[in-house]
């Protein structure tokens, strides 16, 4: 589903009310069993953002389920590379809603903050990365009004 959703735009984005239900039932399942399928949800998270990243508007609808599921994973009792792939798709999310998702920026930045100001640890530099990117993404797709006050 992911290279599908990489290589079969804009076809594809017309099953989103097909398509993100059954991610968003995969991501379900990764929440209830706390990550102890690696591949499985690496490739979910790898379908959820190649689809969300391009539906633009049509993801709004979506977006709170979407979300909750996101922090559950960004404050929950999940191993690191989760909570990477839940940032990394924040940023895709981002990409997607650009200022639509200024409901839920400031709990993003309290997210992301708390990953970036930890002290250094070598398990924790691919997540700490991903964070400062997806901080990236949240200044060039929320405006610089929006994103300056942080």
């Amino acid at each position: 589903l992911g290279q599908l959703s990489e290589h079969l735009q804009p076809d594809i984005t017309q099953f989103s009310s097909e398509l993100l239900p059954a991610l968003f039932q995969f991501l379900e399942q990764a929440l209830s069993t706390r990550g102890r399928d690696r591949t499985s949800i690496t490739k979910t998270f790898y379908a959820l953002e190649t689809f969300c990243e391009h539906l633009g508007t049509q993801l709004l609808p979506y977006l709170p389920g979407l979300m909750e599921k996101l922090f559950i994973m960004l404050t929950g009792d999940f191993n690191i590379h989760y909570k990477e792939l839940a940032i990394s798709c924040i940023g895709a999310v981002a990409n997607a809603v650009e200022e639509n998702l200024l409901p839920f920026f400031s709990k993003i930045v309290e997210s992301l903050k708390a990953y970036i100001m930890l002290p250094y640890q070598q398990e924790m530099v691919v997540l700490q990365g991903q964070a400062i990117d997806t901080l990236g993404i949240l200044a060039r797709t929320i405006g610089s009004s929006n994103f300056q006050p942080i």
